[in-house]
């Protein structure tokens, strides 16, 4: 039966009222609110082909169903109605009186067929009725448990080839099948808003949906999605696929466009330099040697733009109407975080961690052996929270289907996965573009080096403790994303006693209702030992030496930053959600928590972990874990003493951002040197006006920054360089340096820097804030991040020889800010690819042709 024909009726004694509908039109969906009168009784099509034992069994066994909510008043009895063209079922009085929820929909889908047209065909439809109904029955945990992905057959059947060095004829190839792969998408789903996941605009899902099955969930402050665990990867709904892939051959066109305009002056002998009627982020590719599939480097600028479009357009909404009621030049946001007596800490208001032991992790290839060294050593949990997979990363792989595998079947160790969802289906559409060499491969051996370095992608291998697991499983590498992301699914199930568990962070904003992206990476061990930083699980090739990441020991530290994976977790499990307040009990009593731990004189506004004594107020050491199992008591830490505190930051519409507070206050108390190093960066207003003002009072301020030639995205490009153009003009004394290409050895081609990952802050030689926080608007609305703040000269001094070394080598000071305009090299023109977030960036100039648009809607 096609799900586009169901009708749904909410059945009490006195009246019938339509819960919601939908248009025989697959095409098109229409939902009647509840309190919309219908007819005392459903009028349905002709007789029935099934029989009501066939449905009264089906409804019976579904009555625990928690398809929706069942708040609803115990008078009210659920009933449904199922409708085809020719064929109807109608439920009897005495088994509506025995359901006690509404029976979902995609259950009462399997149900009915159409009119046979034989009695052969009719006794052959009702065993198969029969047969389905049992089989629909024996999962009842969700209804979307038995609900087909309608993409998932599509994407493994109709691949995208994608090629190296693609001639222009390859180049048509690759649209011509991405048009087979659209026409399918939109022909051969039915329903085009099936499928788990529910895709990168949320703002108007309702938040009980009876035609999907998915229910959001108060979880304070936002909402989160329930029902994607089960053992299924949640792909997209088909609705999305297909704007992401009209996207996405948006952007390939354009490509095309270029190459041929290209050809066409190299047979004519002209020159290149003609080439700026495109946007960098279409033409500028050339300097990638070893990241030859430019077009599917291109289709993930699309994804990442797709991701973050509907949170750009709510903040602009909600900025301008601020806008309206006020006179100042900056956005209402900026002027929250203007004023440093109100709107940031002082440091000396902040409680920090006494004693904590931290050792920077030095490249890849360290962070992966004493990951695994330490996860080795787990006797009890592993807990481990990143924002993205890399299925083509053998150490992701190894780390996925072989170490934490091995701890938690051999050893017994719980392992928790927490992955964001958002970058799940981007990697998910991705998975039917595919280089057109990639065949069954199942071997690692062809090692991808670093820039400039000795690690490879499988250096690691060199560098694994003594006993650890063999690389077996990682060993083959997967045909896509999706082929991966399954088989990890397919590992968590075949572990008994549900030891290896892995989930997928969904959530919106309470308010406005877009996606939340969980960009916070941590792994925590035993509680006693976490590994924090940039990183997602670990750092890839490219950035192996030029990401940064912390292990850190401490029972307080750690704790918080165990709890604060826990509050992730939670926000995605069905019983915690089952059983949470309401949003205002829940904030009541957040508020009563947080009053009893101030009259126990433990400060929880940040998550930070120093006691207080009530008699004297001075520092107490709080008691320790004993760590011997996991790191030796002579190990060699890069600073054993160092002073912490833990900082979440929760974004949401408002733009509050406890991570940006503490660095801001920070910056306004700085009185020597503020050093800085950001993987993705655009300066707001209000920051600026903190280095302007501390360049004033003689501070040295420094700032190193990724260019296109570095970057993985070009989304953040032009708001980059227009906050720089900005930051030059008000403090034209900061250094501000950005990569290039390499040419420090004249006699050797160019080279592309490598991706410069770390995110960090050092002040005055001795504070430091280090973690997963990019300097950037959508950090406040979009990105949920982890940070870590020290106390330390000796981590400071190690963050500042990072910033001279690789200033030195893989990047240049700019001189004016004039370098910072589009089109002058480094800032793009302007195109969707490159299009802002919100409305904090204006152009200083007027905006060049660019052949494709800035979305003039936003």
């Amino acid at each position: 039966m096609d799900p586009s024909s169901i009708i749904l009726i909410d059945h009490d004694q006195k009246s019938h009222h339509v819960v919601g509908s939908v248009a025989v039109d697959t095409t098109t969906l229409a939902v009647v609110p509840p309190t919309t009168t219908a007819a005392a009784a459903v009028a349905v099509a002709s007789s029935s082909s099934s029989s009501y034992k066939d449905i009264e069994m089906t409804c019976n066994k579904m009555t625990d169903l928690n398809a929706v909510s069942t708040n609803a008043p115990a008078a009210a009895i659920a009933s449904a109605a199922v409708a085809t063209v020719g064929a109807a079922a109608v439920l009897s009085e005495a088994m509506i009186a025995a359901s006690t929820a509404v029976v979902a929909t995609a259950v009462l889908s399997q149900v009915a067929t159409t009119t046979p047209t034989t009695d052969d065909t009719s006794h052959q439809a009702k065993q198969e009725n029969s047969t389905t109904a049992t089989t629909a029955t024996a999962n009842t945990t969700t209804a979307t448990s038995i609900q087909k992905q309608p993409l998932e057959d599509i994407l493994h059947q109709y691949v995208v080839p994608v090629y190296k060095h693609a001639t222009i004829a390859q180049m048509h190839e690759s649209i011509e099948k991405l048009d087979q792969l659209l026409y399918h998408i939109e022909y051969e789903c039915s329903n085009p808003h099936s499928g788990r996941a529910p895709g990168f605009e949320t703002n108007t899902l309702l938040t009980t949906d009876l035609l999907t099955g998915r229910i959001w969930s108060p979880y304070y402050p936002y909402e989160t999605l329930r029902n994607l665990g089960g053992g299924v990867v949640p792909l997209p709904s088909p609705a999305s696929a297909l704007k992401c892939y009209r996207d996405i051959r948006q952007a390939w066109v354009e490509r095309l466009k270029f190459e041929e305009e290209r050809q066409q002056r190299l047979s004519n002998q002209e020159s290149l330099h003609k080439e700026q009627n495109f946007c960098s982020c279409i033409a500028t590719w050339d300097h990638c040697k070893h990241r030859t599939l430019i077009h599917i480097d291109l289709a993930n600028q699309v994804l990442e733009q797709n991701m973050v479009q509907e949170s750009s357009k709510q903040v602009t909404t909600k900025m301008l109407l601020h806008k309206n009621n006020q006179t100042s030049p900056f956005s209402s946001w900026d002027e929250m975080y203007m004023d440093p007596e109100t709107s940031c800490p002082s440091q000396d208001d902040m409680e920090y961690a006494s004693q904590v032991p931290i050792r920077f992790l030095r490249d890849r290839d360290d962070y992966i052996s004493i990951y695994c060294q330490m996860a080795f050593q787990c006797q009890t949990s592993i807990k481990v929270c990143t924002s993205y997979l890399f299925a083509d990363d053998p150490a992701h792989r190894y780390i996925l289907l072989d170490l934490l595998p091995h701890m938690a079947a051999v050893k017994g160790v719980q392992v928790d996965i927490l992955v964001d969802l958002m970058t799940v289906e981007s990697a998910i559409m991705k998975s039917a573009l595919r280089p057109a060499t990639n065949t069954n491969q199942t071997n690692t051996t062809a090692a991808t080096k670093a820039n400039n370095s000795k690690i490879t992608n499988i250096s690691f291998l060199e560098h694994l403790p003594p006993n650890t697991p063999g690389f077996d499983n990682a060993k083959n590498i997967p045909k896509s994303a999706l082929a991966f992301l399954q088989q990890l699914v397919n590992t968590a199930c075949t572990i008994p006693q549900d030891k290896f568990k892995v989930r997928w962070w969904c959530a919106r904003d309470g308010e406005t209702k877009y996606r939340i992206k969980n960009h916070a990476k941590c792994s925590v061990f035993d509680e006693q030992v976490a590994f924090i930083g940039g990183s997602n699980l670990v750092p890839t090739v490219k950035s192996a030496t030029s990401d940064c990441d912390l292990l850190v020991q401490g029972h307080d530290i750690v704790r918080h930053i165990h709890d604060t994976f826990l509050f992730l977790w939670n926000g995605m499990d069905d019983e915690a959600l089952s059983s949470m307040p309401r949003q205002e009990e829940q904030v009541a009593t957040l508020e009563e928590e947080e009053e009893e731990k101030k009259t126990e004189n433990f400060d929880t506004t940040s998550l930070n972990t120093t006691h207080k004594n009530k008699e004297n107020e001075k520092d107490v050491v709080p008691p320790r874990l004993s760590n011997t199992t996991m790191i030796p008591e002579d190990y060699v830490w890069d600073d054993p003493d160092c002073r912490v505190s833990f900082v979440r930051s929760s974004p949401t519409s408002d733009g509050e951002d406890a991570i940006l507070r503490a660095v801001l206050g920070a910056i306004h108390t700085a009185k020597v040197s503020i050093t800085m190093c950001m993987g993705h960066c655009n300066i707001p207003a209000s920051f600026t006006a903190a280095l302007a003002q501390a360049c004033e009072r003689g501070v040295q301020v420094r700032l190193m920054v990724n260019s296109l030639y570095s970057n993985d995205l070009r989304g953040g490009q032009r708001d980059l360089f227009l906050s720089l153009h900005h930051l030059m003009t008000a403090a034209p004394k900061v250094q501000v340096y950005t990569t290039d290409l390499l040419r420090h050895k004249p006699c050797v081609e160019q080279q592309q820097p490598a991706f410069l990952h770390s995110k960090y802050v050092v002040v005055d030689h001795e504070w430091s804030a280090v973690g997963s926080w990019n300097l950037w608007t959508r950090a406040a609305f979009y990105e949920m991040e982890h940070e870590l703040l020290i106390y330390s000269t000796k981590v400071a001094s190690y963050l500042e020889g990072k910033f001279d070394k690789e200033s030195n080598t893989m990047a240049i000071r700019l001189q004016s800010p004039d370098q910072c305009l589009p089109g002058n090299g480094f800032c793009p023109k302007g195109c969707y690819l490159c299009e802002g977030y919100g409305p904090f960036f204006v152009n200083p100039s007027p905006l060049s042709s660019s052949s494709l648009p800035v979305d003039e809607s936003k």
